[in-house]
């Protein structure tokens, strides 16, 4: 890509946009009475410190006091900062919410209205009309939502906020030289929640630097002047570098076999080279042989859309540091000037939660890949690092968080076993919600747990488990012979569960008719019965092994969205496989159920391990052990099916102790296929 020194504005828009068409902050930004009371010693404390800074950069002292002792704290800017829609959404959602057939009439119908002006400013700053229109319309909505938000409050607020602290001190500052210079004032200056002003949503410091007086009135007003709102957006955008006479970039369909480890801003390339490689436009067409460097983005993983980006992608990247908002500014822009929709449609996913990408984070982290912050905020150094260890795993290195991936890394640092002692007794395993925990009593001490007296091995050896969901203080209540008894408490890790979304799932399944529910119960019934069988048998003492070994489409505890309908977490580990793989037993024990097909699970299998601990099997196809029969680790006990509530061959693999659903996956050794 084409040098360009961004120092002198890096940061200015960097990570902010105005709130999206149709989203009113009216009812959420005024801060409440508890919220200011609550932080008001360290508020009051930190604008009493900006006050000193303002009158050490030779602000006004009557302009400082006059604006920041009216400033109050609003806790719902720090909630908003902590949740921006460019990290958080998928790319698909950012597109439909932004990139709208009414968005881009309206920006057609605007762009003739007022040619004349942004033909001028093209001849000035060499930024094509559809392209400021674009702007617009991504800030504002072409200034049908200005933002209501008061700027100064907002940014008093941000500053005061560790995690950003310094970048919006400057920019409050620059706010009150604006206050200074009669732009406007605390009553008037509004925006958005980050502090943006103004049809085009200039942050303070851009607006000082960069805004312009159009139309000659003598102020720079980008609230309600178009001229000043279209020329200060083109002079900003000619000082970040833009390039006549070159587009953003442009939809490419990529060659089979592609090598996407050469995905991503950080690889660069002469459009020559990639037509060597074998990338070609939208309507299959080589793309062009010239020295013009560009680079690949899949901004949706390989199953959806690539782009080659140019030069001046980059430059709106200076506006917005987010990918999917340059690409929705290009992608509205090519619309407005009479280009169709895309070629391959961004594949609708799973929305990217803050926990989810968290716990990426975390996992690379822990694997020695440099994922950055564990912040939630999957950035591009977070795709970087997924996409190196995605080449080291054999994957596809797209830099895009698959359920797979999410899966793998899952199980790559999934939580080890550790000894406690608790008392007399020894206890090993997973403290951690959904874990296992065997352990060793001397001889005629009762172990006794949530209220049910644990039963033993002749070697003193038990079990038990933390439900999904389960209390992270925890305790054993210890009995020795002829003793009084005694607590022991200890604790157990929180875990985060991701959302899942599942489409294409029979719709009597997702609503069942009252003689389903009723079906329904009655196959709970015998679940449960079989689930609460309590023998001496002592295969949960085994390694597990897996019953299955393929794909993990399905986690432990996500909580689950059936055809858009929110249903129960899921309970088990899914792992994919052809129709007919056969099933084995992970450790010796026998069947508690053997049923060829329930209403949610099909053909279901439950097997008892001893002292509670059983496995459930569900969506079978074939059922080859009947219940009551013995059977031992590794034997074939049924075949892989999609019968029940299923939308493809699978296994649900579970994992219960009791009536608590634990995890599975932290039971099984790695998997040694995928």
């Amino acid at each position: 890509m084409k040098s360009w020194n961004y120092g002198l504005v890096a940061g200015l828009l960097a990570g902010l946009i105005g709130a999206p068409a149709g989203v009113t902050l009216a009812a959420t930004e005024v801060g409440t009475d508890a919220g200011t009371e609550a932080g008001s010693a360290g508020f009051e404390q930190c604008v009493a410190g900006l006050k000193q800074r303002a009158l050490a950069e030779d602000i006004d002292p009557r302009v400082v006091d006059s604006q920041l002792d009216a400033v109050r704290h609003l806790p719902r800017v720090i909630e908003l900062d902590r949740r921006q829609p460019e990290f958080t959404e998928t790319f698909h959602n950012y597109l439909r919410q932004r990139v709208t057939e009414e968005r881009v009439t309206t920006g057609r119908t605007l762009m003739r209205e007022h040619y004349p002006l942004l033909r001028r400013l093209t001849r000035q700053y060499g930024v094509p009309p559809q392209y400021l229109v674009a702007f617009w319309g991504m800030e504002t909505n072409f200034g049908r939502y200005l933002g209501k938000m008061n700027v100064l409050d907002a940014l008093t607020t941000l500053a005061c906020d560790p995690r950003r602290s310094e970048f919006f001190s400057v920019q409050l500052m620059d706010a009150l030289r604006l206050v200074e210079a009669g732009v406007a004032d605390h009553s008037t200056m509004l925006g958005s929640w980050a502090g943006a002003m103004g049809n085009m949503q200039f942050m303070p410091s851009a607006y000082r630097r960069f805004a312009v007086d159009a139309d000659g009135d003598q102020v720079a007003d980008l609230w309600n002047s178009l001229p000043d709102a279209f020329t200060s957006a083109a002079h900003f955008l000619q000082q970040l570098g833009w390039e006549r006479n070159l587009r953003w970039g442009r939809e490419v369909l990529l060659p089979k076999g592609f090598d996407y480890t050469q995905a991503g801003r950080d690889v660069s390339k002469p459009l020559r080279r990639w037509r060597e490689l074998g990338l070609k436009d939208a309507v299959g067409n080589p793309v062009p042989a010239l020295d013009l460097p560009a680079s690949v983005i899949v901004p949706a993983g390989h199953n959806g859309p690539a782009f080659l980006v140019y030069h001046n992608f980059e430059v709106i990247l200076g506006w917005n540091r987010s990918e999917f908002y340059a690409l929705a500014v290009g992608l509205l822009a090519d619309r407005i000037n009479g280009a169709g929709g895309l070629r391959v449609s961004p594949p609708d996913d799973e929305r990217l939660t803050v926990e989810t990408v968290t716990f990426i984070q975390g996992a690379l982290n822990r694997l020695g890949y440099d994922a950055g912050p564990e912040d939630g905020i999957f950035g591009s150094r977070t795709k970087r690092a997924l996409r190196q260890w995605q080449a080291d795993q054999g994957r596809v290195a797209d830099g895009y968080p698959a359920d797979q991936d999410r899966a793998l890394l899952q199980e790559q640092v999934k939580p080890s076993a550790e000894t406690r002692t608790l008392g007399p007794l020894s206890v090993h395993g997973q403290f951690v919600q959904g874990g296992m925990v065997t352990g060793r009593a001397p001889e005629g001490v009762a172990v006794e747990f949530q209220g049910r007296q644990l039963p033993q091995t002749a070697a003193g050896e038990f079990v038990l488990g933390f439900g999904r969901d389960a209390e992270l203080q925890q305790q054993l209540t210890v009995t020795p012979n002829q003793q009084p008894a005694q607590s022991f408490s200890f604790t157990i890790a929180k875990r985060h569960y991701r959302l899942q979304r599942i489409e294409g799932v029979p719709s009597r399944t997702v609503n069942p008719d009252p003689a389903d529910l009723a079906r329904i119960r009655q196959e709970a019934g015998q679940v449960k019965t079989a689930r609460d069988s309590d023998t001496s048998r002592d295969g949960f003492l085994q390694d597990f092994r897996w019953p299955v070994e393929g794909p993990i489409t399905g986690v432990f505890g996500s909580q689950r969205i059936y055809n858009g309908e929110p249903r129960r977490p899921h309970f088990g580990v899914d792992i994919a496989a052809p129709r007919g793989t056969e099933i084995h037993a992970p450790a010796d024990g026998i069947v508690t159920l053997a049923h060829p097909d329930m209403f949610f699970s099909g053909g279901t299998l439950v097997i008892d391990h001893g002292h509670g601990i059983s496995t459930s099997y569900l969506h079978m196809n074939k059922l080859l052990v009947e219940q009551g029969e013995p059977v031992k680790q590794g034997q074939v006990v049924g075949l892989v099916g999609a019968s029940g509530r299923a939308t493809g061959p699978h296994l649900c693999w579970r994992l219960n102790w009791y009536q608590e659903r634990l995890d599975p996956q932290l039971r099984g050794p790695p998997l040694t296929s995928r």
